[in-house]
């Protein structure tokens, strides 16, 4: 198979509805600057990533128009890597090193965020070319193209397709992934999760409503003479009914709000031993989880209640 190189770039630059294409080499190296290092994805891309990624400069100036073969040993910081580097110190005009090569800080991106996991704000941007030469590349990561309109990109894509098998020998070795198709599998991915978990509570949701149906068995069965003398007094069957579907419901909202105390917590501690990772967890969740539990509690309380409410209070009495 041929490699994507930078005249494969070129060439998709000229395809009917294509607005720009950036050629982007990736990396991992180690950047020193401010007196701290950081291990991170280093990106070659051009003067046009910006434009494509639809992601801004913030402070400073982008990597400037040049030749794709050309070299310029400037940099691009995310604004978390620039964080880390410099903390609240203006890094423009810095020189940092990138491997073993040096650089200066030309410019700092704007908050972009995570995408699939990769954080690109914890990252450096250079000239494709310095890219390609620092990490010993013969061939691009990628090539991102942007198209003259939504309409316009499965038209663009598969001209792109065509291309890259006329310029590869008939060879259909280059992948072409739209953003729409790229949402696609994630959303199938997201599907597969959801349902993954949705087993998973309602394999819990029933556990939880066995045990309750058990625990509320055993406590009528252990209360008999007790509800004897309460029904030998007046209570009517409502109110003893009532009372035990009370106490499953306080048990079942009981282990519904230890449940999400170890979930919450659980999430606060793996975003706090992986870098990077967000959780936030709905107050309508909170709300939803806690009135399921209390629910299926309720509803697994039913039958002990009812047999404490039809208990004879003499034959109940028995016992004493």
């Amino acid at each position: 198979a041929r490699k994507l190189t930078i005249e494969d770039a070129r060439a998709v630059r000229h395809i009917a509805g294509v607005v720009s294409a950036v050629p982007v080499a990736v990396g991992s190296a180690i950047v020193e600057g401010g007196g701290r290092g950081r291990s991170v994805y280093v990106y070659g891309v051009t003067a046009e990533a910006p434009r494509v990624w639809s992601w801004n400069v913030a402070v400073g100036q982008n990597i400037p128009e040049m030749d794709w073969d050309k070299s310029s040993a400037v940099v691009l910081l995310g604004s978390r890597l620039k964080r880390e580097l410099f903390e609240d110190r203006n890094p423009l005009g810095a020189v940092v090193r990138v491997g073993q090569s040096r650089f200066r800080v030309i410019g700092v991106m704007e908050p972009k965020g995570q995408f699939l996991g990769f954080d690109l704000d914890d990252a450096a941007y250079m000239p494709v070319a310095n890219a390609m030469r620092l990490f010993n590349l013969s061939e691009l990561t990628e090539v991102d193209i942007l198209a003259a309109n939504p309409d316009a990109v499965d038209t663009v894509a598969r001209a792109v397709e065509a291309l890259m098998r006329d310029r590869h020998d008939g060879q259909e070795d280059v992948t072409v992934v739209t953003s729409q198709e790229a949402m696609e599998v994630i959303n199938d991915i997201l599907a597969v999760v959801t349902g993954f978990v949705t087993g998973v509570a309602a394999i819990s949701l029933l556990v939880g409503a066995i045990g309750i149906l058990t625990i509320m068995w055993i406590v009528v069965q252990e209360r008999q003479q007790e509800v004897g003398l309460v029904k030998a007094l007046g209570a009517t069957r409502t109110q003893i009914l009532s009372w035990y579907l009370f106490e499953a419901a306080v048990t079942a909202g009981a282990g519904g709000l230890g449940g999400l105390i170890v979930g919450i917590g659980g999430a606060r501690l793996l975003a706090a031993l992986v870098p990077g990772l967000e959780t936030w967890t709905p107050p309508e969740t909170v709300v939803a989880a806690l009135v399921m539990a209390v629910t299926v509690g309720v509803a697994a309380g039913v039958a002990p209640a009812l047999r404490a409410a039809r208990l004879d209070p003499v034959e109940a009495l028995r016992g004493e």
